[in-house]
């Protein structure tokens, strides 16, 4: 069976098997009952990222390149001046993921910039096509919001990297960072969530706090199972020292 996969510059058709080997990082994702399983569109925690996609399984927009480069942070500083330099009205841009982990040093490289921007400047999205076919990466509009529910003053704690123009460029709230990653549960994830508590951007009473007060809200994420998030939460804790 053959899927239309859509790209910046072509449009082909591609194997079943092409989707299953570009889930995240290489890995099967556990959100939305992994590749093996449509998760339905627009529904809050039913993401699925396929590279090679404009739209993932929420209609959010992908900037992707058939073959890209490692993002580097010389290269994503480039990114982000390039991009505040679009921008022609004030807005605000949060980056995540890995994006963050390698402006803070403990990655040299990631795959994509997942960044969310609010409120949104007049000219970003015009730009955004054109910078990623001339730096060779891939772009997407993401954020821990729609993996887990929105923590209260996020916004508040998300940590300034610096003004790109009329671009303020943050780090999303590391809290919401950590508690999405430990959602999902990859490798990666739980290495970049160690590497916060060990740099003190988020502290373990704090990450189970906050994991308990979005609770209430979690059905709202039917891919998100409330008992196995909170017990993640706690085995991780307890298995890493940090409490």
């Amino acid at each position: 069976m053959m899927n239309r996969v859509m790209n910046a510059d072509s449009e082909r058709l591609l194997p079943n098997s092409y989707w299953r080997d570009r889930l995240i990082e290489g890995e099967p994702s556990r959100v939305g009952g992994g590749a093996g399983k449509s998760p339905a569109a627009n529904e809050p925690g039913q993401a699925r990222r396929c590279r090679g996609s404009l739209r993932d399984a929420e209609n959010r927009l992908v900037y992707t390149l058939a073959v890209a480069e490692k993002l580097t942070k010389e290269k994503l500083l480039d990114f982000l001046a390039r991009l505040g330099a679009s921008a022609r009205t004030p807005g605000a841009c949060f980056i995540t993921g890995g994006a963050s982990a390698i402006l803070l040093g403990w990655r040299e490289t990631t795959i994509d910039v997942d960044l969310k921007f609010d409120p949104e400047p007049a000219g970003v999205f015009d730009a955004i096509p054109v910078l990623k076919r001339e730096l060779s990466i891939n772009v997407e509009l993401a954020s821990p919001a729609d993996f887990i529910p929105p923590l209260a003053d996020w916004r508040e704690r998300s940590r300034s990297i610096g003004e790109f123009g009329k671009l303020a460029v943050y780090h999303y709230d590391f809290l919401s960072q950590a508690l999405s990653k430990l959602e999902r549960g990859h490798a990666k994830d739980l290495l970049d969530v160690s590497e916060m508590l060990r740099r003190r951007l988020v502290t373990p009473a704090d990450l189970l706090s906050h994991a308990q007060a979005i609770r209430p809200q979690l059905k709202r994420y039917p891919a998100v199972d409330e008992e196995s998030f909170m017990r993640r939460v706690k085995e991780f804790l307890g298995e890493s020292s940090h409490v």
